[in-house]
Order: C-alpha cells, then sequence, then structure tokens
C-alpha cells in the first residue's frame, strides 16, 4: 500500500554528514532506492533548526537555515528522475512527492519580515520550535512551568501567517500551553506530525488526550511516530507498540486523526522496521491485528491525503 510520511530527518543527516553519501543511496533510514521500495507516495522532509548547536557554534541562524534549504532542493534535484518538489497543487498520484517541513522558525529571530522566506522557499509545513525557547514560543518539557507556558506574540502572528499562506501548522515539540494556542488560533487543521500518546508513556513529546481530541476536532492528523522512547519509554519497541498507539489515538480521536510520522533518521532505533523500506511490515502486522483495509488506508495515506487537500496541496 501507498504511503505519506509526515517526518523524516534525512536532509538534514545529509547535511552533517562527513560522508559522500547523498538522498539516491545511503546507509540512513530513507534514501530514494528505500522510498521506492516501501511505496512511498509523499515524504516530508523536514529542515531541522537545533537552535542551541547553531548558536553554541557561533552560526547565524537564518543564514544556517538557508543553507540547510539549498541542501535540500540539490539533494532533490539529485533524484529529479525519481522525486519531484511539491511547489504547486500535485496531480499526477503515480508520481513521488517531497513535501518540504521548517522543524523550528527560530530563524525568525524577532523579525516578522522573515516569515515570507517560508514561502520563498516552498515551505507547506511548520513548527514553531524544536526543543528550546526561541522567540516564539515555548517546547516541550519534563518542567511543568515550562509546558504550561503559551505562545509568545511573534508565535500568534505566525499561525495567522500559516493560516493566510496555506502552510500546515505543526505542534510537535510544542509546549502543551502552545499547542493550545495554536489550536485556539488557527483557523485551519493543526497536526503533530510525529508525536504518540502520553496516556500510554509519559513523554513529554507524546500528545494529552485533550490535544489528541483537539487535533481531531481541528481536523488535522497525528503522525505515529517510531522512536521506541516515545513508543515504550525504552530503547525496545515493536510494531506491536506502533499499532497500541494508534489503537489509542483512534479511541480518542477517531480513525481520520491517525497518520505515519516515522521519525526516521532522528532516531536512534526503530522498531522491527530498519528503514522506510521496510513500512509494508506495519500494513501487514495491522491487518493481521483485526484491522480493517479502511483503516489501514487511512493510516498510511488517506487522512494526510485529505488534509493536504483542505491545504491544497493535492
Amino acid at each position: 500500500m501507498k504511503f505519506i510520511d509526515l517526518h523524516c530527518d534525512c536532509i538534514n543527516r545529509l547535511y552533517y554528514s562527513d560522508s559522500n553519501q547523498d538522498i539516491l543511496k545511503n546507509s540512513f533510514h530513507v534514501d530514494i532506492e528505500k522510498l521506492k521500495k516501501g511505496e512511498c507516495f509523499i515524504q516530508t522532509f523536514a529542515i531541522f533548526l537545533d537552535e542551541g548547536f547553531i548558536n553554541s557554534s557561533n552560526l547565524i541562524l537564518s543564514d544556517e537555515f538557508e543553507s540547510m534549504i539549498k541542501n535540500y532542493y540539490t539533494q532533490i534535484n539529485l533524484a529529479k528522475d525519481s522525486i519531484s518538489h511539491i511547489s504547486d497543487k500535485i496531480n499526477n498520484n503515480d508520481t513521488m512527492y517531497a513535501l518540504l517541513s521548517a522543524e523550528g522558525c527560530g530563524f525568525i529571530e524577532d523579525n516578522a519580515e522573515r516569515f515570507n522566506k517560508l514561502v520563498d522557499f516552498g515551505v507547506k509545513m511548520a513548527s514553531l520550535t524544536w526543543n528550546y525557547e526561541n522567540c516564539l514560543a515555548f517546547p516541550n518539557s519534563a518542567d511543568n512551568n515550562v509546558m504550561e507556558k503559551g505562545l509568545k506574540k511573534l508565535g500568534f502572528e505566525a499561525i495567522e501567517f500559516f493560516n493566510e499562506k496555506k502552510i500546515i501548522a505543526d505542534i510537535s515539540h510544542l509546549s502543551d500551553g502552545g499547542a493550545i494556542d495554536v489550536l485556539k488560533t488557527s483557523k485551519m487543521p493543526v497536526i503533530a506530525s510525529h508525536s504518540n500518546a502520553r496516556a500510554l508513556v509519559n513523554n513529554a513529546r507524546n500528545l494529552s488526550d485533550e490535544l489528541i481530541r483537539k487535533i481531531a476536532d481541528s481536523g488535522g492528523v497525528i503522525g505515529i511516530n517510531f522512536y521506541p522512547l516515545f513508543l515504550s519509554g525504552s530503547n525496545e519497541a515493536s510494531i506491536d507498540d506502533i499499532i497500541r498507539h494508534t489503537d489509542y489515538i483512534i479511541n480518542i480521536g477517531g480513525e481520520d486523526v491517525v497518520s505515519i510520522g516515522s521519525d526516521f533518521d532522528g532516531i536512534e532505533c526503530t522498531p522491527q522496521i530498519d528503514d522506510i523500506s521496510q513500512i509494508q511490515k506495519l500494513y501487514s502486522e495491522f491487518i493481521n491485528s483485526n484491522h480493517t483495509f479502511k483503516t489501514a488506508e487511512k493510516l498510511f495515506y488517506k487522512n494526510a491525503e485529505r488534509l493536504f487537500k483542505t491545504f491544497n496541496i493535492i
């Protein structure tokens, strides 16, 4: 079955790699060969801004962000015979597509004019933070005081800009208070591109039942993350754990809210799925565990496809 994955860090891993690997074929979780084998329809590639590392390296956030974006286009151009960057509305379901996501918008640095760079660069999805506080918002945290904090002024402006420009707002990595503010402010569906259920594993990166319901009510989706720490609370997890979180989220928010958000190339280990080429193992186990083909379709691509239609991506 074809799939849409809402999050991977392949482009950043290539960017920081000392080797000569590229998107066509590499030793990571995601490359073109693996995407084809896995029957990919749309792969979201995140440009991941580790603001703590960038600042400590005396780099300029906005310059580093632009450099990462250029690398994305360089990599996609290498594979132009196999994959196409989504720039305008697509209408060919037989082509494999790359969707560009900004994981953290700290490059704005109190300059609202820089929001326009997201449009200029072809970004279709964006989160406000990674794991650091920035000019927009506060991150997820084990500190309840931080988790309760909402958006900053520029964060509210960001969501209004996203709505206007049809950029999907992603609340993975955001504080609970910030996520609630996004859901209250946005007039468009909101997503958590790579997060699981906090009731099953009490990790700040997972979603409370309240957030699951509110995302579902917005018409958004939640991409199930394959990171064992978020699936089981340890370094060991299985496909059964992916299904357990999927079922829980369906029970809370309905079957129209679940999608795939692997977090491949951003996680250290994987649950019985070595890389994106083996994604169909999840489909087989999902069907074998008494789920219907219709529900499997929704998880693998239908729900994300519906979301993308809302934003005129498909």
